[in-house]
């Protein structure tokens, strides 16, 4: 599968009636409090000033098979986040876990292993409540309360289209055109924490020794997969609690869980990271799950972590890749490196080089140039294939493959791509 580190951004339009079921279908059972979207159509309707938003909120929800239950439920997202019904006070909605300005800006969507954000509401505006009378202030509190219940209950419940979870590629914010660039801006990643894909990727490692949480955050900075989030405030409070029914990690995991997400978030310049591995509520009763048809990749608990692998020279012949002269890929060529790449992606690796070589027929400058545009034409499929920060280069006749000199079609051997990498164990 190729992962891809980007958001997909639907629906960034100004809601004067936000339809919140717009986007993921019809309402799942015990989905939300809101199931015809009345609450946000109510809020979308109130008048506001022109102040700009104080805040700018985006809920993340992991709807991966392993944040399920094994009847398909998910966990109480929104008293997760939010703690139960909000309260007006002041200009603000007071909520039991946190605390809403107003005018705000909130988003929620739901992501799996598929490296895009599949947004329930796209852009939910929270006009600026000035009004003092206590019959519109309920009101105002109650229907902000019953949207987001609705909205993240929605997120939960939405199916997985791809098997896993790219928890990192949920944190991509950066490319989310903000309204208000003077707000607080707060993202909430509901998560396990078991990702599966990408670079931190749990696959290859038994979640033990601390040191590989350095290098994975290294590994990820290195093929810049690490998002820009200077200006943010981001909370993953839930780490280390697949659904019920699932194989559980034990509390050192968990400790192992904590120090990776802390460094990962630092790494993105995020302040403060409220990284944490506390138990989401369980699904609310009488919640129907989901049929789950997308099976997460294992993650093993496992007891002890295996010693880092060696480097790994994989070899590509000119002729399994190339016409002859050629820096284009043919069909046959492009088929088996695909098949390696998406194979490499699955393994996390920790580091790629990808060089080009030619034999020393034609001039020194005309090898160099088909060599390196060989090495980019094999990065391009790896890029394609989810992986980044890696080095491609063209080396010429240089570093010959052939054991012993060598002449006319012999030469076969040193017209060659090499792709060197390393896995985590």
């Amino acid at each position: 599968m190729k992962v891809r580190h980007l958001f997909t951004l639907v629906a960034m339009t100004a809601v004067t009636g936000c339809s919140v079921g717009g986007l993921l279908g019809q309402t799942a059972p015990g989905a939300g409090a809101d199931p015809a979207g009345q609450a946000c159509r109510w809020l979308g309707e109130q008048t506001s000033d022109a102040a700009p938003a104080r805040l700018d909120l985006v809920v993340l929800i992991d709807r991966s098979a392993s944040a399920r239950d094994g009847k398909g439920r998910a966990w109480d997202w929104y008293r997760a986040v939010f703690g139960g019904a909000g309260t007006a006070v002041g200009d603000a909605v007071s909520f039991p876990n946190t605390r809403v300005p107003t005018p705000a800006r909130i988003r929620v969507g739901a992501f799996d292993g598929e490296g895009s954000v599949e947004w329930v509401v796209g852009d939910l505006l929270l006009p600026h409540l000035t009004a003092t009378a206590d019959g519109y202030r309920s009101s105002y509190a109650l229907n902000v309360s019953d949207c987001l219940r609705d909205a993240v209950g929605r997120a939960a419940a939405s199916p997985p289209r791809e098997p896993g979870s790219a928890v990192l590629g949920a944190l991509d914010v950066d490319r989310v055109q903000t309204s208000a660039p003077d707000a607080e801006h707060r993202l909430v990643v509901a998560t396990d924490g078991l990702s599966t894909q990408g670079c931190a990727s749990l696959g290859q490692t038994a979640m033990r020794d601390l040191t590989l949480v350095r290098r994975i955050v290294r590994a990820c900075q290195g093929q810049r997969a690490v998002p820009d989030l200077k200006g943010w405030a981001v909370e993953m409070a839930w780490l280390g609690h697949p659904g019920a029914g699932r194989p559980q990690p034990r509390q050192s995991h968990r400790k192992w869980l904590t120090s990776l997400w802390s460094g990962l978030c630092a790494a993105t310049g995020a302040h403060p990271c409220r990284i944490a591995d506390g138990r989401p509520p369980d699904p609310a009763r009488g919640t129907e799950g989901v049929p789950v048809t997308v099976k997460d990749p294992v993650i093993a608990f496992a007891s002890t972590e295996r010693a880092p692998s060696p480097f790994v020279k994989k070899v590509f012949p000119e002729n399994l890749l190339f016409p002859t002269g050629s820096a284009v890929l043919h069909v046959k060529g492009r088929e088996l490196l695909t098949r390696f790449a998406d194979e490499l992606a699955g393994q996390a690796p920790e580091s790629v080089g990808v060089a080009g070589y030619a034999d020393d027929r034609g001039g020194t400058t005309y090898n160099e140039e088909l060599s390196r545009r060989r090495a980019q034409a094999v990065g391009d499929v790896l890029r394609r294939a989810g992986l980044r920060g890696f080095r491609t280069e063209g080396r010429g006749e240089i570093a010959g493959n052939c054991p012993s000199p060598n002449a006319g079609d012999t030469k076969a051997c040193n017209r060659r791509v090499e792709i060197v990498y390393r896995v985590r164990g």
